[in-house]
């Protein structure tokens, strides 16, 4: 039975992702090793020390490379990610409204003024007010 565990998020051999058979690909043994590697799955029986080992395992053989990951901490990264950006758009529209809000107010402003000086010639003038 293929179980990852981490946090929230558990995989086990009833899950889709465990019941996914990839069909093999007709390439030479030669090809397969010159191709980089994108990611490696391990199946473990969800118990920490296993989970440990095989992370350990990987860490050794794969160097520098990052960190082996499990499927709960990937999901914890994409949230945080996503929590961050929701924050930076909130301060984004925050700010455009600050800005929408300042030049609206110096718009009525000028608005104002380039009618107070006509209005205050045509009084000076003698037209009646109600005029």
């Amino acid at each position: 039975m293929l179980q990852a565990v981490a946090g929230a998020s558990v995989v086990t051999s009833k899950s889709t992702i465990a019941a996914t058979v990839w069909p093999a690909a007709a390439i030479s043994t030669d090809r397969v090793q010159s191709l980089p590697v994108a990611a490696i799955v391990v199946g473990t029986n969800g118990s920490t020390s296993a989970m440990e080992r095989a992370r350990t395992t990987l860490e050794l053989a794969l160097g520098d490379r990052g960190g082996p990951t499990t499927l709960g901490e990937i999901s914890a990264d994409n949230s945080r990610l996503i929590a961050e950006l929701q924050q930076m758009t909130d301060v984004v529209i925050v700010v455009s409204l600050v800005i929408a809000g300042c030049g609206l107010a110096v718009s009525v402003t000028a608005g104002i003024s380039d009618r107070k000086r006509p209005f205050s010639l045509l009084r000076l003038t003698g037209v009646p007010l109600g005029v």
